[in-house]
């Protein structure tokens, strides 16, 4: 079987979809159609919606093959296993995911497809967060919440059966194991996974085959707080939840001019709130050390007219090292706001191997953040 070769994407909003073939049994090979559409056609074809996928890399070793348009591609085994678990049984179905839908060894591709990552998510119809194949627990855990989430709606006759499973699951052990589980997965510490959730209409967590929306998990997370202080990775959850919710409220503000004209010009400098954001996902895990910057750029909202001149410094460039990236970020900080960024130098940090300047923050090396340190006040 011959490898599969890229084919260049001409328009200025192009993506590719994965339109993944069915298949009733879990082992059997992924196939796929690899199509080149537009953000634009996304957003006005009904035929063109698909659901994104968030997950984690894992080990970076191309290892397990996938037929994208009757040639061989090798991708993660992470990614291997999100595919085969979003796969309908019985319909195709268009997927978005990074490693196959961005030519990964075209630097100028990268760049510009990265630059509308936000918009790949927006325009999603939902995206799926593939936290791994899970454990019996998880199974049980985030069925009886997806099933709790419709308890409200049936009529009283048909509402027992579903409360009594509930009643069973929570307050169990299975509950504790699963959330443990769940809580404590890579995907919560990985610095594109913000961006990913808060932009998305309609989130869902995934183990396995099992799936709930995230605002079911987030609202069984913000339930516990009232009882008991929430753990490390419990409070992500709920910080993240936090933002989620504040974005989307924002976006439905949007219809009212008024009151989204006021939110607009309250909200902080964008380099204040680049810097606010970048310092409280100081040392969150990420494979390329570039990606502390472009993985949160997307975030932060609009630049004004004025703060427009010095973006060059900080726009999304693969072509440059990580030196030059940490440098030119250094410098567009000390430009638009003052000396703060000075405060997070250490010189008892263990630096990331870079020749970036000593006096340029190293946004990798150094204990993570505090799990609460996501800024209340951050505005989009």
């Amino acid at each position: 079987m011959t490898t599969y070769q890229y084919q260049k994407l001409t328009e200025s909003d192009a993506i590719r979809l994965i339109l993944l073939q069915p298949s009733t049994d879990l082992d059997s090979p992924l196939d796929c159609t690899l199509l080149n559409t537009s953000l634009t056609r996304c957003h006005i074809n009904f035929s063109d919606k698909y659901t994104a996928l968030s997950y984690v890399w894992g080990d970076p070793a191309r290892s397990r093959l996938i037929k994208v348009n009757n040639e061989a591609m090798y991708i993660t085994a992470s990614l291997d296993s999100a595919l085969r678990h979003l796969r309908d049984r019985h319909r195709p179905r268009l997927i978005w995911a990074d490693a196959i839908c961005i030519d990964q060894d075209d630097p100028e591709e990268r760049n510009q497809q990265v630059n509308q990552m936000g918009w790949v998510y927006r325009q999603a119809n939902h995206t799926f967060i593939y936290l791994g194949e899970g454990t019996p627990e998880t199974t049980l855990f985030l069925e009886t919440l997806h099933s709790k989430s419709t308890v409200d709606w049936k009529p009283p006759h048909l509402r027992r059966g579903s409360i009594e499973r509930v009643r069973d699951v929570f307050g169990s052990e299975v509950e504790v194991a699963a959330r443990a589980w769940i809580v404590g997965r890579p995907w919560f510490k990985r610095v594109w996974i913000l961006q990913e959730l808060v932009l998305s209409q309609d989130p869902w967590i995934q183990c396995g085959t099992s799936a709930t929306r995230w605002a079911c998990f987030y609202s069984h997370v913000f339930n516990i707080s009232p009882k008991r202080l929430l753990k490390p990775e419990e409070r992500i959850v709920h910080s993240m939840g936090r933002l989620h919710f504040q974005h989307r409220s924002l976006e439905w503000a949007k219809n009212e001019t008024a009151e989204y004209e006021t939110a607009e010009n309250e909200t902080p400098r964008f380099a204040e709130r680049l810097y606010d954001l970048l310092k409280s996902r100081k040392g969150f895990g990420v494979a390329d050390p570039r990606d502390m910057l472009f993985a949160n750029i997307g975030l932060v909202g609009h630049a004004t007219e004025h703060e427009n001149k010095l973006l060059h410094l900080i726009m999304v460039d693969y072509q440059k090292n990580e030196a030059k990236v940490y440098s030119d970020l250094a410098r567009y900080l000390l430009k638009s706001l003052d000396f703060r960024i000075f405060a997070l130098l250490d010189p008892n940090e263990k630096r990331c191997e870079s020749e970036a300047p000593s006096w340029a923050p190293d946004w990798v090396s150094g204990p993570p953040s505090q799990y609460s340190r996501f800024s209340d006040e951050l505005k989009y």
